[in-house]
């Protein structure tokens, strides 16, 4: 009987991210342990729970445990997934191959902030065997950090199956769907703002926010202020189920942050078959290609006016949406990139 290879990621399991790919990894033949320092129960995957406090020197006093668990794992390969907390314990670990995975912040913003940041992500992927993103500029940046890695741009990738264009949409009332998170970055408020712009001028129109975060309450309190919050829904973080069939009755959706990788709720948005509107940003562009749906970075005015022209032009809004469909399924499809990324391992040893 052919031995398993044995894969040991290092991520957050209660990330929907993180399950999706472990757990695709394991339905490929992997054995598959995943080390987080959160409990999420994942199908088909070991999680092993490293608990303590919650400070940034918990990452350095790990290193000991983690280096024990490894002569008990025995892994083929490691795997870090966000490269300044889980990929600084996969390098850590010890074992080789290693491989990194940047997730977006962790290289386009984290190593600014310092330079003892920037020392860390040096070391975390100076000796990797495989560096991955989702979006060509992350991956560029990585670059910097590493003169002998394979670079490889790998998505996340969409179920195509589940998300999929509505067959009929007969919704009476247009709705506009936001699914980032509830935080700073991600610039909700300024979603609501343009929203309520165009309401003044736009008859049977809804916007429905799919996600959490710290900002909930604030805005909340925002669409009250502004006298719409008749026409907000704030339905939190969905499964990926309810997110497909949210979608499905969705008119446009938008996304609008200030630093991005390649965004899953904008390939979801897309293999849905709607039009996307997003922010300014080398990874949105990368799949993004009519102007009319690129907003700069904050501009409430500039998106209302792009919310306008789509829900005034249907027939384009359809065009934009089949084009948006067709590319995700050639570019972003979750079992082709899944299946790329186990010959990935396999090449590794």
């Amino acid at each position: 009987m052919t031995k398993k290879i044995k894969i040991c990621f290092f991520g957050d399991a209660q990330s929907v991210h993180t399950q999706r790919w472990v757990s695709e990894i394991a339905k490929r033949g992997f054995e598959v342990v995943l080390i987080s320092k959160n409990f999420q129960h994942v199908p088909g995957v070991k999680v092993i729970v490293l608990s303590g406090n919650r400070n940034k020197l918990s990452w350095f006093l790990k290193i000991w445990e983690i280096r024990c668990l490894m002569k008990q794992i025995k892994p083929d390969i490691v795997h870090g997934h966000y490269i300044t907390s889980y990929g600084f314990w996969a390098k850590a670990s010890g074992i080789k191959p290693l491989v990194q995975t940047a997730w977006g912040s962790d290289i386009l913003v984290s190593p600014f902030k310092s330079r003892m940041i920037r020392v860390l992500t040096q070391w975390a992927l100076g000796e990797a065997a495989l560096i991955t993103a989702d979006s060509l500029d992350t991956l560029d940046l990585t670059r910097t950090y590493s003169n002998s890695a394979r670079f490889e741009q790998v998505q996340w990738g969409v179920d195509l199956n589940l998300f999929k264009p509505a067959e009929q949409v007969s919704e009476p009332v247009r709705n506009i769907v936001s699914l980032r998170g509830l935080n700073q970055n991600y610039n909700i408020d300024i979603i609501i703002k343009a929203f309520a712009k165009v309401r003044q001028n736009t008859d049977n129109i809804k916007l429905t926010i799919a996600g959490f975060g710290p900002l909930n309450e604030e805005l909340q309190n925002l669409t009250k202020k502004l006298g719409i919050e008749k026409d907000i829904q704030f339905v939190g973080q969905l499964d990926e189920v309810s997110l497909a069939r949210l979608l499905s009755t969705s008119t446009v959706s938008v996304t609008v942050p200030s630093s991005d990788a390649t965004s899953m709720s904008l390939l979801e948005s897309m293999a849905s078959g709607l039009p996307v509107i997003a922010s300014d940003l080398p990874a949105n562009r990368q799949w993004i290609f009519d102007q009319n749906c690129i907003v700069p970075v904050g501009d409430v005015d500039a998106l209302a006016k792009a919310l306008e022209k789509i829900l005034a032009d249907p027939v384009n809004s359809k065009s934009l949406g089949d084009k948006n469909r067709d590319l995700v399924s050639k570019n972003a499809s979750r079992q082709i990139e899944m299946d790329r990324m186990a010959h990935l391992y396999l090449s590794l040893l």
